[in-house]
């Protein structure tokens, strides 16, 4: 997304770090144990239906209060649940097709881990996957830390796992390098399919606006003045933030369509934007009132057209920008810049901590951040026929097969893009016998 950048330039003042110089979770190539002989014994469950996903929603949420990281906002009740209420289908709600496959962990009767999992039939075999994709952009586990012994809980968690469910495949995506699990999945030896890095803006570096903007040079600044005045000429400039309701929800749903028009433009492939589900999650977390995900649309209108609109989410004092968007009308007038500009302006008048920008560090997102966290998919191959698809597909076909779509006339793209827009949406309406 060029767009948003037209006319800025960086000054060097801030050095872009690689990986988030504060994390604090620890990396181990193995998961070494040592004895907690007083620590009481963990009674591991599986919850494998609506009615017993629903039934976790007070412990879950007590869960997170006390052990969530800003990071874990995808694995919130709220956020799984409003994915259920959309992703799943009339006869995926109950018996032996329903998908859930949720971890539960308890001690002395308190909830003490919870691993949102799904176990889908894909490609002829049964795969491990996170509950919430595709809308989730972070996969993790939320571990209680009254728990001190993590290590046993993570190799007794997975052990309980691969015997009550036995799945050829575990293909976990989006895993920050910081995240509950990382520890486990190195100690597997789970393969990389894709690396990434999701960059961040560290709102507790500068008091005011002012100040984040003198990372800019003069000139940059200059610009960005003269095109809001061109912004301005267009129509008049207004700017909402808006929390959870009934015009979120229909500037939720503006947002994914503008997505879509750009992914058509640009000729992008985007699996998750063209299944029609995603705008009715993005319309279901922004206007219902149960389950609130600390949700925030925000719009910048040109006269009464929306020229830019973001979809976050706030936890832990930190918003994740899950969906920026602009339209290409106002490209020039760099509407996606001067959205984001604001966007930080308000974060700082809100005294948020973080932006998470999320995966993949786009070069606007550099231009904007502090530093970047890694972002992994992991993929471990637990039967044969597993570690085939993992080695030889996961591994090496499916990259070969984007590499060769990048390099397509940019025509040929965008008629593709049509037609997988075109089939999910078929797909979809076939659903509700529509179509």
């Amino acid at each position: 997304m060029a767009g948003l950048t037209s006319g800025f330039e960086t000054t060097s003042k801030f050095e872009y770090a690689v990986f988030d110089a504060d994390q604090k979770a620890t990396q181990h190539s193995d998961l070494a144990t040592t004895s907690h002989a007083s620590e009481p014994a963990i009674t591991f469950a599986l919850v494998c239906d609506l009615d017993g996903f629903e039934a976790l929603e007070a412990e879950w949420g007590a869960l997170f209060e006390r052990a969530g990281r800003a990071d874990q906002v995808f694995q919130t009740f709220g956020w799984n649940w409003h994915w259920a209420q959309t992703f799943l289908d009339a006869d995926q709600t109950g018996g032996r097709r329903c998908p859930i496959a949720i971890l539960t962990g308890h001690r002395d009767g308190q909830l003490v881990t919870v691993w949102p999992l799904v176990l889908q039939r894909r490609n002829g075999m049964r795969e491990l996957a996170w509950m919430g994709e595709p809308v989730s952009q972070y996969g993790d586990i939320l571990v209680d830390p009254v728990v001190a012994n993590h290590a046993t809980l993570l190799l007794d968690g997975w052990t309980y796992l691969c015997r009550q469910l036995r799945p050829d495949l575990a293909r976990l995506r989006k895993v920050r390098t910081s995240a509950t699990i990382a520890p486990l999945l190195a100690f597997l030896g789970s393969m990389h399919t894709v690396v990434l890095e999701a960059p961040f803006i560290d709102l507790t570096r500068m008091k005011s606006f002012a100040a984040y903007e003198e990372r800019f040079s003069t000139r940059s600044r200059r610009n960005r003045r003269r095109q809001m005045r061109r912004l301005e000429e267009a129509g008049p400039v207004t700017f909402k933030h808006l929390d959870q309701g009934a015009e979120a929800e229909a500037l939720a749903g503006v947002a994914i369509e503008i997505k879509r028009r750009w992914l058509i433009d640009r000729g992008h492939v985007s699996p998750a934007l063209a299944d029609t589900r995603m705008a009715r999650f993005m319309q279901s977390v922004a206007g219902s009132s149960r389950h609130r995900n600390g949700t925030r649309v925000s719009v910048l209108l040109s006269g009464t057209t929306p020229a830019a609109v973001q979809i976050g989410f706030t936890a832990k004092n930190t918003r994740t920008m899950h969906v920026i968007a602009y339209d290409r009308a106002y490209e020039k007038m760099a509407a996606g810049a001067l959205h984001l500009e604001e966007a930080i302006r308000h974060a700082l008048t809100e005294g948020l901590d973080r932006i998470d920008l999320l995966a993949p560090k786009a070069d606007y997102k550099k231009e904007w951040a502090d530093g970047a966290v890694g972002v992994v998919d992991h993929a471990i191959g637990l039967t044969i026929i597993g570690r085939l698809y993992a080695r030889l597909y996961l591994g090496y076909v499916r990259e070969r097969l984007k590499e060769a779509v990048e390099h397509l006339p940019q025509s040929a793209r965008q008629m593709l893009v049509r037609s997988h827009l075109r089939a999910a949406a078929r797909r979809i309406l076939a659903l509700f016998g529509l179509g």
